[in-house]
């Protein structure tokens, strides 16, 4: 089959575009002919994270657009993609992001021929970053479009949408881990070494912290819990890259750190392709989110037997139930702080028992499931 993926600005780090790298590669494995559609222009930091996929794409069409783009070039950019999907005469179009299901609704209403489109929905409708204009604009694109199959990726994402009344049904199709998490034991790191790499004692207990540095994932609520209790034997270890909405959250942290001599407890790391070794290292990964529609990064720190600290919501709680996990309300930076330190002071033979529970619980999110799933939703 030919396959067309419609992706957003891409990030290289975790979420739905580290999925997406997997996705096509399992895609290529079987036999099919995969092209890529860039919405947002790519730099060479994102352009690293795609290199190692030139074997299995075909062609890459990129559109340059900001992320936030006018209204202005919403129909210009829509026949463009109307001439790509002519020209490419694809079997079924894949598209997890708004602006991207958006766009390749209103592209595909104006074809001569009936296209097999396939909408991810990978985020809660209420999530923060939406808004009601695109909450509105998205619910009249569907209900016009009607693609040809619709998925989510968890129960929290589906009943989120359950109020857009669509005549589709959406189906459940889990994200999922990458393959590497599935070798853990490849890793080998001396815990040692790469704390002393990273200036901190080696009696320190680690905090960690993966993904997007943003205001949504409770990046404040995460400084504000850790503040107090950094110090010689607790130290935070940030993975991640800068969003605009936290630029200045991240630069007053960084300035009270200074002013209180705590800033050499506090590494950001920045663009890490592997964090498998740093959660290996790590005591305790946190994840604040004020909305998650799934949490990938939450199955890598169970695949490592990383005990786990996360807010009480959407995808979380689908994911972490049956794990050991510890939840908490979202925004309380308080109750998060006492969530950190009671996962840092668990006993060694709990840790034994959340690993086992971890592993249990990815075997359920291999990548070879999901592709059986979506390529199921073309064959009915």
């Amino acid at each position: 089959m030919r396959v067309l993926i419609v992706l957003p600005k891409i990030f290289p780090l975790g979420g739905v575009e580290k999925l997406s790298i997997d996705f096509i590669k399992e895609l290529y494995a079987r036999g099919n002919i995969v092209d890529l559609l860039f919405l947002n222009k790519i730099d060479s930091l994102h352009d690293e994270s795609f290199s190692n996929l030139q074997y299995c794409v075909n062609n890459v069409f990129r559109l340059d657009l900001p992320v936030n783009p006018g209204y202005y070039q919403f129909f210009p950019v829509v026949y463009r993609i109307r001439e790509i999907l002519i020209k490419g005469k694809y079997d079924f179009v894949e598209s997890s992001s708004v602006s991207g299901t958006i766009l390749t609704c209103w592209a595909g209403l104006l074809l001569p021929f009936k296209l097999n489109l396939i909408i991810g929905l990978h985020f809660c409708r209420d999530h923060p970053s939406i808004g009601k204009i695109r909450d509105r604009v998205l619910e009249y694109s569907l209900k016009i479009c009607r693609p040809h199959s619709i998925y989510g990726v968890s129960d929290a994402v589906i009943k989120s949408f359950s109020k857009y009344n669509l005549r589709k049904t959406i189906t459940k199709i889990p994200n999922s881990l990458g393959k590497e998490f599935f070798r853990i034991k490849e890793v080998k790191s001396d815990k040692f070494e790469l704390k002393n790499s990273l200036f901190i004692k080696k009696h320190s207990k680690l905090i960690l912290y993966v993904g997007r540095i943003d205001k949504f994932k409770g990046i404040q609520e995460l400084y504000e819990s850790v503040f107090p209790i950094l110090g010689d034997d607790i130290c935070l270890v940030v993975i991640g890259v800068m969003d605009e909405n936290a630029t200045s959250i991240t630069n007053n942290f960084k300035v009270r750190l200074k002013n209180s001599g705590k800033d050499k407890y506090v590494i950001f790391l920045g663009h890490i392709l592997d964090v498998r070794k740093y959660m290996s290292l790590s005591d305790v990964l946190v994840l604040p989110s004020y909305s998650e529609a799934f949490g990938i990064v939450l199955l890598e720190a169970l695949a490592c037997g990383l005990p786990i600290v996360a807010s009480r919501i959407d995808g979380i709680l689908e994911i972490l139930d049956g794990t050991d996990s510890i939840l908490v309300e979202v925004g309380d930076s308080t109750k998060l702080r006492y969530a950190i330190l009671k996962a840092l002071n668990i006993k060694p033979e709990k840790k034994y028992e959340i690993r086992k529970k971890g592993i249990l619980k990815v075997n359920n999110y291999t990548i070879e499931k999901r592709v059986e799933n979506i390529l199921s939703l073309i064959h009915k």
